[in-house]
């Protein structure tokens, strides 16, 4: 946790918000590893709200992805969805422009926040909400695995 304390104060002392976003974004991966959900959901709104202010629009793609998973372990489905919503409308502003390495935990966390709801609804012997949500997780896992194809390649 020091190293990014000191990551979050340089971007503080020399209004570096590159580094003060990527403090942010390790807090919250951090936390959520740590499975500290409220700590976590915290920290992710309050990088959303940086990210808005600095008008910084693929900084908060990633942020609202953050909260949506920091949501979703908190148990807040629908704020979940909420979030990954919001990301979708800048996601789809920004698909020409968008660095793929950028989108990957928007991806990531829109597949897993659509299989939770499938199986909530599976559980709960819902089968409209089943049959509703197969198109959408579907789609998620088929946009995710072309976009983590296309980020793997350009590693190569």
């Amino acid at each position: 946790m020091k190293v990014i304390d000191k990551l979050y104060e340089i971007g503080e002392t020399f209004d570096y918000t590159e580094a003060t976003q990527c403090a942010g974004g390790l807090k919250v991966g951090f936390f959520i590893k740590a499975r500290k959900a409220h700590e976590a959901l915290s920290e992710a709104e309050d990088k959303v709200s940086y990210s808005r202010e600095k008008g910084a629009e693929l900084q908060e793609l990633i942020s609202m992805a953050n909260k949506a998973e920091s949501q979703q372990l908190v148990g807040d489905i629908e704020g979940a969805h909420d979030s990954i919503l919001k990301a979708s409308e800048i996601y789809k502003k920004q698909t020409s422009t968008v660095v793929r390495l950028f989108v990957a935990p928007y991806i990531a966390t829109r597949f897993f926040l659509y299989v939770e709801q499938l199986k909530h609804a599976i559980r709960s012997e819902s089968s409209s909400e089943v049959v509703n949500l197969r198109k959408p997780t579907y789609e998620a896992r088929k946009s995710g695995s072309s976009e983590f194809d296309k980020i793997c390649s350009l590693q190569d």
